[in-house]
């Protein structure tokens, strides 16, 4: 990778875990945490109005993981405890769980756990379906960053946030309610390397395997979640609205979103990320 992108794909230590092994090529046991921020605040103008939203749309999409929590937990024995009378049924398991914003990707996440795949494996690959699920807040125009623990209790973070464009300055943010021309305040997205990173540390099935399920659901299509039919509207009216309107509950199809994810699973993240 370029020194920029070095700097967006950074691994650290947590300081409470210095001493540990320091070995990562084994993803037995890895638990994976992505946070999640509130990713719309507004912006007003002196008057109060609000005149956008700020990390939805001037951040491609929204930087961190916008609401999926994905966390996978490997038991070290065979057996489970069993349940207490008030332990909700729906919560049991003996090997993982995967949850994400939406049904479809924690099944996506699921399988990919049952084919053998990492718990990283299995955090990309529900990424990847909830930016279909959820664009409003997150997706491959953005960034990410994931906190991973792996058998030996050693936690890596990996920071892939957006980059601002070379020509930005450190005081750009201190008047924020002044009109300022159009991207300067545009991020370069960060979320695909974040991927790569993670998957070349953790990743155990091959990298286009974590892309086919999404594929498979944007060119056969879905209904849209409520939460996104809740946003089509605010964008309506802007650059970034949908070439035909749909609402809560219409099946979708998007096929040149599949054909773009299709390019970077079989070409890799060059492809996306350089001037290919």
């Amino acid at each position: 990778m370029s020194e920029s992108d070095e700097e967006r794909g950074t691994f650290r230590t947590s300081k409470n875990t210095e001493g540990a092994n320091t070995t990562p090529n084994s993803p037995k046991g890895v638990t994976v945490t992505l946070p999640c921020f509130s990713c719309c605040p507004k912006i007003c103008s002196p008057n109060g109005h609000a005149i956008f939203s700020f990390f939805c749309f001037l951040f491609l999409g929204c930087a961190i993981v916008g609401g999926i929590w994905l966390g996978v937990w490997l038991c070290k024995s065979k057996g489970q405890v069993a349940p207490s009378d008030d332990e909700d049924p729906n919560c049991r398991f003996s090997k993982a769980a995967v949850a994400a914003d939406s049904e479809n990707c924690s099944e996506i996440g699921k399988d990919i756990l049952r084919k053998n795949g990492s718990a990283v494996d299995a955090a990309i690959a529900a990424l990847l379906c909830t930016s279909i699920m959820n664009p409003q807040c997150m997706g491959i125009g953005g960034g990410v960053i994931f906190t991973v623990m792996d058998s030996s209790g050693k936690v890596k973070i990996i920071t892939s946030r957006e980059t601002v464009p070379s020509n930005v300055t450190s005081d750009l943010l201190n008047c924020l309610c002044t009109p300022f021309s159009t991207g300067q305040m545009d991020g370069v997205p960060g979320e695909i390397r974040g991927y790569e990173a993670a998957h070349r540390l953790y990743g155990k099935l091959p990298w286009a395997d974590l892309f086919q399920p999404t594929i498979k659901l944007a060119r056969e299509g879905f209904p849209i979640p409520y939460y996104q039919g809740q946003h089509i509207p605010r964008i309506n009216n802007t650059s970034i609205r949908y070439e035909i309107h749909h609402n809560t509950g219409d099946t979708v199809k998007l096929r040149n979103w599949a054909d773009t994810l299709e390019m970077i699973a079989n070409e890799g993240p060059d492809v996306f990320t350089t001037e290919q």
